[in-house]
């Protein structure tokens, strides 16, 4: 039973929504993906159970499938970056709120006086994360990813993933999304280094032997004016996993705050630039260019 006067704040519980939040997009990602690979005339129609409508002719090619179905794969993967920024902006708000009350904390009580904390409910994950550096000190390494995925958010929920003027910001003469990637590369004993594909196939054969170094990257992805915005599954998989970092160097700056406040004893240790979870600093010289983009 908590005391009178206290509030308690479960942190697992925000960090658990936003874990929730990355499994939904990774397995809609999946089912959508297999299911437009497999698309065929008769899985464009609805059972008579669901609907007595049908809004599709049913004499169609397999060249108008295989475009229903390419088009159906973008529309998943750009709804998946409007679900993970939904995520986002729960996972921030509550991370605000819990920054506002540990600051009015005195010694783990609120004063009878304490101002309700306001929420940011109408401002973007960008003006987010300026509000939680300000007013509690709150930064990650490479949070203006985050931002950028609002952009192209932005751009997909009001001009339908089409680049127009207002999706120019920062000054920029394109829209740009970024985020923390990581590189697999093969290094063959007395050969050249080579970039490992994402698909290993049967795997590689080294007869002399060699070794398999991983690089952190900044990935850098760029649509010009009159653009679609789109991802591939890959890409929007580092995505995920970018927020999942990100948003645990938040946590982590958090928990200093209420150590500041002597209300976390042991606060947990900041994940090392090799663990899985984060997004560690990307090596210099490193910043990749994505590839084409779709007219």
């Amino acid at each position: 039973m908590t005391p009178a006067g206290t509030v308690q704040l479960d942190l697992p519980r925000i960090t658990a929504t936003l874990q929730r939040g990355v499994r939904r997009v990774a397995a809609f990602m999946s089912l959508g993906l297999n299911a437009a690979r497999s698309a065929t005339p008769a899985s464009l129609e609805l059972a008579p159970a669901d609907t007595r409508y049908h809004f599709i002719p049913t004499n169609l090619s397999h060249e108008a499938v295989a475009h229903i179905a390419d088009e159906f794969q973008l529309w998943i993967l750009t709804n998946g970056v409007r679900e993970l920024c939904a995520f986002l902006e729960r996972y921030l708000h509550d991370l605000y709120l819990a920054a506002a009350l540990i600051s009015l904390s005195q010694g783990g009580r609120l004063p009878p006086d304490a101002p309700v904390p306001t929420a940011f409910e109408h401002t973007g994950i960008g003006r987010k994360l300026e509000l939680l550096r300000e007013t509690f000190g709150i930064d990650a390494p490479h949070s203006d990813c985050l931002s950028t995925f609002w952009d192209a958010r932005n751009c997909l929920v009001h001009r339908l993933g089409l680049v127009g003027p207002k999706d120019l910001v920062g000054g920029r003469e394109h829209l740009l999304v970024k985020w923390i990637g990581l590189d697999l590369w093969l290094h063959p004993v007395g050969g050249e280094p080579q970039l490992m594909p994402l698909d290993l196939g049967e795997g590689i054969f080294l007869r002399d032997g060699g070794e398999v170094q991983a690089r952190t990257v900044e990935r850098l992805l760029t649509f010009e004016l009159g653009h679609q915005v789109g991802f591939t599954a890959h890409q929007l998989s580092e995505m995920l996993v970018t927020a999942l970092g990100q948003c645990e160097a938040l946590m982590q700056s958090l928990h200093a705050l209420a150590a500041s406040k002597g209300l976390l004893d042991n606060p947990p240790p900041a994940t090392s630039a090799s663990s899985d979870s984060g997004s560690p600093a990307p090596r210099a010289g490193t910043t990749i260019h994505e590839g084409e983009q779709r007219e």
